[in-house]
């Protein structure tokens, strides 16, 4: 009888042990699969079975992508009034020494900074009071524009520029 019990516990120690790889296998999503920088994916649905898709190719690449949306709280000012400013800089990756500029009405505003960007949405506000008489100010009545530029070295750089109405 302990003879048999042996057999069977041998037995089982072998097919469990051939059943067994010494490779992890892990389902990995796209998502998973990148870990700095884009990624470029051709996807077909070739697979009937599942219905899911099958990832065909992927390509890495280290280029930096920032994107910018600069808003105002208002379309329309008057003299002396105070203009807040929100500059949204979205980044690929995180990113530290990134120059945020900034300037516009007729180069009487100006803002700079060294900024370090998070990978994701980065927000940063400002603000300028106009002069309180335009004209005298040298500001005249019309419209105006801001342009904001976002640059890493010669890696990446973006502009966006808003148009804000001024008027006595």
């Amino acid at each position: 009888m302990n003879k048999w019990i042996l057999i069977i516990t041998l037995m089982a120690f072998v097919a469990v042990m051939g059943c067994v790889d010494d490779t992890p296998t892990v389902d990995a999503t796209t998502e998973d699969l990148v870990l700095n920088g884009d990624v470029e994916q051709n996807i077909s649905s070739d697979n009937e079975q599942n219905k899911e898709p099958t990832i065909n190719t992927f390509t890495f690449t280290d280029e930096i992508v920032f994107e910018i949306n600069l808003s105002a709280d208002k379309s329309l000012y008057h003299s002396a009034e105070k203009m807040n400013l929100v500059i949204d800089v979205q980044s690929n990756v995180d990113a530290t020494n990134v120059s945020l500029a900034c300037s516009g009405i007729q180069n009487r505003f100006k803002y700079s900074k060294i900024v370090n960007l998070s990978f994701g949405i980065n927000e940063f506000e400002t603000s300028y009071t106009l002069p309180r008489c335009n004209v005298c100010g040298g500001i005249k009545q019309g419209t105006h524009e801001i342009k904001c530029s976002v640059s890493k070295g010669d890696d990446a750089t973006v502009e966006k520029t808003l148009e804000i109405e001024i008027k006595q």
